[in-house]
């Protein structure tokens, strides 16, 4: 949607008097960001559309998730509500359907120095989220494997069966771990401290989920390269970790083996990250690329050197 659309729709719709707009980022997804410049004032706009019904149900749990945290004792971005009091605005057109959501502009970066603040703000999130009542989505053995392993079948990669053992022994180790509120996209951009106040603040809820909450701290965690193997990713995971729950442990618990199932959970990421690309992209055996994009053959051999790789110094090290 054009810049003066955006800024008649945001005009007629709340009390905001813009004096500019700029492209955040442009179309990732089916998501456009914007920062939208009042006369005394910054603000953040989303813009979801070309919405599928389940696409329709996620965005509105990001937005009730997000009401919910701002209603508890967590620091939480503050919705801006429409002139009739609504958390977001719904526009259908004959191409698409749009949501809007404003929300204050959080001044700030992920910042890796912050461990401790994190852990602690991860903590809270995770214990208030306990007493959540809205529906999650539940994420299991499909959405962390076999959506990866079933891409590789479809489209005959050779090594897919090794890919499925890999993947179910990961499963075995993981599938009686603690489960709850997951917010499932958790890295360091996701997590902003404040320039004004120095708190930590968790954006974009749109992947959240009933799911590991173990998979959050691994993801927040992770000090290893996902495209090139690197011996010493590793022991900088675990520096961080070790930082991270120092803050974490304040505020909630955290059992042993979700502790140790890090490591597993690291593996478990390349499983769950790359199938969206590919669904959307399809598989293209024969491009040359450099390894970074997941819908190759060349990425799926890297993947399947990493992975053994990893395994192997997991063994060494008694992580596995």
């Amino acid at each position: 949607m054009e810049i003066q659309n955006i800024q008649k729709l945001i005009e007629d719709n709340y009390d905001i008097d813009i004096e500019n707009i700029e492209v955040l980022r442009g179309s990732v997804g089916n998501q456009c960001t914007y920062a939208v410049y009042g006369k005394d004032k910054k603000y953040f706009l989303k813009v979801v559309n070309h919405f599928s019904s389940q696409e329709m149900e996620t965005a509105l749990g990001s937005v009730d998730i997000q009401l919910y945290l701002i209603n508890s004792d967590v620091p939480a971005i503050p919705i801006i509500f429409t002139k009739d009091n609504l958390p977001c605005v719904f526009i259908n057109k004959q191409d698409a359907k749009y949501m809007y959501v404003m929300y204050d502009f959080i001044d700030g970066k992920g910042d890796p120095r912050s461990m401790i603040k994190a852990g602690e703000a991860l903590a809270k999130i995770h214990n208030v989220m306990k007493n959540y009542t809205g529906q999650l989505i539940e994420r299991g053995k499909y959405y962390f494997i076999d959506r990866y392993v079933g891409l590789m079948r479809k489209y005959k990669y050779p090594k897919a069966e090794f890919f499925g053992e890999y993947g179910n022994e990961l499963w075995d180790k993981i599938k009686n771990l603690p489960r709850g509120y997951c917010h499932c996209d958790l890295y360091d951009g996701n997590m902003l401290r404040a320039k004004n106040d120095g708190k930590m603040y968790l954006v974009d809820f749109d992947t959240s989920c009933m799911g590991f909450p173990v998979y959050d701290i691994t993801l927040f965690c992770n000090r290893t390269n996902y495209f090139k193997y690197d011996y010493k990713g590793y022991e900088r995971t675990r520096i961080r970790l070790e930082k991270f729950l120092t803050g974490y442990q304040r505020y909630n618990t955290i059992s042993d083996g979700e502790i140790s199932a890090v490591w597993i959970m690291i593996a478990v990421y390349h499983f769950q990250l790359c199938p969206q690309g590919i669904e959307r992209g399809g598989y293209h055996a024969d491009t040359e690329d450099n390894g970074y994009m997941s819908n190759t053959l060349i990425f799926w051999e890297r993947q399947y050197d990493w992975l053994i790789r990893w395994k192997e110094q997991c063994l060494k090290l008694n992580s596995w």
